[in-house]
């Protein structure tokens, strides 16, 4: 990162709790159809799929389970600009620099209604895009070039002064 004095940093993860709980339900019942019919040669349903078959969902099932619980989302400001990395979907950060900010700030938003849910989402409308995680607290930042971006954060009120206070440092010079 380039001027890498860290003014905010913030990591988040899914906290949704439904989606949370869907993941576990569809995993608890794969492990029972897998125990009952390897284990109790008891195959699960009318038409019942291979032993080999239900192993390998049974892994993909229990691979995405894992995998949705690293997915987390870091926010950095620096003097630089902010970076913004959904990982794994951004192996490196998104990195956006001062000068191309036209203005930031604080704001409640509905993130099914205005973005379709959470994660690297498209705006409806002229909304533009949004990182987010959980939550309906994020900053709207507002570009030279007229794109928006939404970043959802669970400490808007730290956030956005930290944007404030280099924003007006930057306009300063």
């Amino acid at each position: 990162m380039n001027n890498s004095e860290v003014l905010f940093y913030e990591k988040q993860y899914f906290r949704q709790l439904w989606v949370k709980l869907l993941l576990f339900a569809i995993l608890g019942f794969q492990m029972y159809a897998l125990y009952s019919q390897l284990y109790l040669d008891k195959p699960v349903g009318n038409n019942p799929v291979s032993d080999v078959y239900l192993i390998i969902i049974s892994l993909l099932i229990a691979a995405f389970t894992v995998f949705f619980f690293f997915i987390n989302m870091k926010t950095t400001l620096t003097k630089a600009g902010i970076y913004v990395q959904l990982f794994p979907f951004h192996l490196k950060p998104r990195f956006f620099a001062w000068k191309t900010i036209k203005s930031a700030y604080a704001r409640k938003y509905k993130p099914i209604r205005e973005y379709g849910g959470w994660g690297i989402r498209f705006g409806f409308g002229s909304k533009g895009m949004a990182y987010n995680m959980h939550g309906d607290m994020g900053i709207q930042f507002e570009f030279e070039n007229g794109k928006k971006l939404l970043v959802g954060s669970q400490k808007t009120a730290e956030f956005e002064a930290a944007i404030y206070k280099e924003l007006k440092l930057q306009n300063e010079k």
